[in-house]
């Protein structure tokens, strides 16, 4: 049996699925899956819950999925769960800390207090930060990526915010106390830092890159530069919503269009250089329909969205030059012009991602549906070794150190590691 201080766990409540996730942290700081549980979502939709008694019973039913395969889940040490919708936005702040010591020599309180005080900004008394990264500092009006023993007078640092309404935020952490967690830490995390985590490499953070989260009810978005976020949001416009088009636009039943999407029919009609697609009827008999009448109905919306995460980027004064390029992950990903189209409205290579370093006896999960997951286990492995024994008082330091105590008015635990740096 596993130690229960080397147990974590992910959970996505997302609009298609609910997966579960459990994870030992080994001791080369790496994580292996132990245990899973995924099962159909019920009372979500475009990332928000809906329906609390139909979402609870079917987390509860993913967690027995996860418990029976590893019997450790209600002794993990830490939960982290993915969130989307909720109003989620993104600013920049800058906080700025004096280096007082007589070696004028950087230590972490300079970093932590320049970044605290980054989280200084002028917020609706209904929203919260959720998760920061830092993007770069300013040592003396020199920017470096880290900090710490250099010398200077001044330190500043830019800060990636990420805040969304706090009411519905609360809805997914006491979903998760509800379902057996009440003693143990929730950890929440926006979905597409999540992703980014688990899949993108610290090359293609250095050099620039978008990920572009392209989910069943809604499309997350996070550019990385130089290890730090620069830009993020979600646009409530899914995969799904292209199945809704097509069930208008060609009078079909959505279920029908959606089987079409997943199965992949679409694109092996295209491979074989079919003109139409039959499909079998009922009483009126079958249909046959061009498939160039799918590609555009489908074009048109991938297009619309990919160049609506375009004008957010450009309106939030982000850089489109990635010099890694574009990944694209997530269940809408894996049609194949969704890369096609985003590569031609960025003007940059799309590829799509999977998750790669899995470790463990579980099958099935190396599928773009489930990056966020996987890194939000990562993640979540990494808050548990870093506030582990030696770690230099990691709880505060986690991940660049930010956020020390969670609203307790609100969810009642401490929040271990709000902030990011990748």
């Amino acid at each position: 049996m596993f130690s229960s201080n080397d147990i974590v766990c992910a959970i996505e409540l997302g609009t298609s699925k609910i997966s579960v996730l459990i994870g030992k942290v080994s001791p080369d700081d790496a994580v292996d899956i132990v245990g899973r549980g995924c099962v159909q979502s019920q009372g979500i939709i475009k990332g928000e819950i809906t329906d609390a008694k139909s979402t609870e019973t079917a987390l509860n039913k993913a967690l027995e999925e996860a418990e029976s395969s590893c019997g450790e889940l209600m002794n993990c040490k830490l939960v982290t769960v993915l969130v989307t919708g909720c109003a989620i936005d993104s600013q920049s702040g800058v906080g700025n800390s004096v280096i007082k010591n007589p070696q004028r020599t950087v230590t972490m309180n300079e970093i932590i207090e320049s970044e605290d005080n980054a989280e200084i900004i002028n917020l609706a008394s209904e929203r919260e930060i959720i998760n920061k990264s830092t993007s770069y500092y300013l040592l003396d009006n020199r920017r470096v990526s880290n900090p710490e023993n250099m010398t200077g007078s001044r330190l500043e640092a830019h800060v990636h915010l990420v805040h969304g309404i706090s009411s519905r935020i609360s809805n997914f952490i006491r979903m998760v106390q509800n379902c057996g967690f009440e003693n143990t830490p929730v950890e929440i995390i926006f979905s597409p830092l999540a992703a980014s985590y688990g899949i993108v490499t610290r090359t293609e953070r250095e050099n620039g890159v978008l990920l572009i989260d392209f989910g069943m009810g809604c499309t997350e978005y996070a550019v990385e530069f130089n290890n730090g976020t620069t830009g993020s949001g979600v646009l409530q416009i899914g995969f799904d919503h292209i199945a809704n088009d097509l069930a208008i636009g060609l009078e079909l039943p959505i279920d029908t269009c959606r089987r079409l999407l997943e199965s992949g029919e679409l694109a092996k009609a295209r491979e074989e250089n079919r003109e139409t697609i039959d499909l079998p009827g009922g009483l009126n008999g079958g249909r046959r329909i061009p498939l160039a009448s799918f590609e555009t109905i489908i074009d048109m919306r991938l297009r619309e969205t990919f160049e609506i995460i375009r004008a957010k980027l450009i309106a939030a004064n982000v850089p489109l030059t990635f010099g890694a390029g574009v990944i694209a992950t997530g269940g809408g990903s894996l049609y194949h012009r969704s890369t096609e189209i985003i590569a031609e409205v960025f003007n940059a290579h799309c590829q799509c991602r999977v998750p790669a370093d899995l470790r463990g006896a579980f099958t099935g999960l190396n599928s773009p549906k489930f990056s966020a997951s996987w890194g939000a286990l990562k993640y979540a492995a990494d808050c548990l070794r870093r506030s582990g024994p030696g770690s230099d008082n990691a709880l505060d330091r986690i991940v660049n150190g930010i956020n020390r105590l969670f609203d307790n008015s609100k969810v009642g635990w401490r929040n271990i590691g709000k902030s990011m740096k990748f």
